[in-house]
C-alpha cells in the first residue's frame, strides 16, 4: 500500500501535503531537505505504491536527555547527558486520519530507531496537543518528569513491542 522511504526532494512531491497542522506542513515543504542536507535530522515519507506524492513524514535524529527530566527507570545508573533519539515532525495526511494508519506510521519509526546503529536509552517525542499526547500513550510512552509536553519510551520496550527482541 504505502512505501516508507528517506525523503528525496528531487523526486517526492511534496506540495499539496496537508496533516491538518500547518508548521508541519512548512516544515516538510520549506526545512525538511535543509535539516537532511545538513545532516541535523533523516526525514522519511510514506507514499502510495504507484505514487510519489507523501502521505506521511516523521524525522529522527540524535538526541540527548539530562539525567534529572528523564524517569529514574531510564536514568538510573548512566552518565549524564542521557543517549537519546528524539522522533519529529509526525504528521498524517489528512486522507489517511481515521484509518489506523497512525498506529503503522508510529511502528515504522519506532522500528528504525531500534534497527539503526543510534546507541540510546530512550526514544523522545515532543507533543503539540492533548490528541498527541493521547495518541503517544496509547503506545507506551511516558511522560519526561520535569520537562512538559515530552514523552518518552525506552528503546527496549520499544524492540520488546516490535518483537525484535528474543
Amino acid at each position: 500500500m504505502f512505501r516508507s522511504e528517506r525523503l528525496q526532494p528531487t523526486v517526492h512531491q511534496l506540495i499539496g501535503f496537508d496533516c491538518g497542522i500547518a508548521t508541519l506542513n512548512h516544515w516538510l515543504l520549506h526545512a525538511s531537505a535543509q535539516e537532511a542536507a545538513k545532516r541535523v535530522a533523516n526525514t522519511f515519507v510514506w507514499v502510495p505504491s504507484d505514487s510519489t506524492e507523501v502521505v506521511a513524514h516523521y524525522a529522527l535524529r540524535g538526541h540527548v536527555l539530562a539525567r534529572d527530566s528523564a524517569p529514574s527507570r531510564i536514568g538510573r545508573g548512566v552518565s549524564d547527558p542521557i543517549p537519546a533519539a528524539l522522533m519529529a515532525k509526525f504528521a498524517l495526511s489528512n486522507k489517511l486520519h481515521g484509518q489506523g494508519f497512525g498506529g503503522q506510521l508510529l511502528r515504522d519509526a519506532l522500528e528504525r530507531v531500534v534497527r539503526s546503529s543510534l546507541s540510546g536509552l530512550a526514544v523522545r517525542v515532543i507533543i503539540v496537543d492533548d490528541v498527541a499526547a493521547s495518541f503517544y500513550r496509547r503506545y507506551g510512552f511516558h511522560d519526561a518528569p520535569t520537562v512538559p509536553n515530552r514523552l518518552l519510551l525506552r528503546f527496549d520496550e520499544a524492540a520488546k513491542a516490535l518483537g525484535l527482541t528474543d
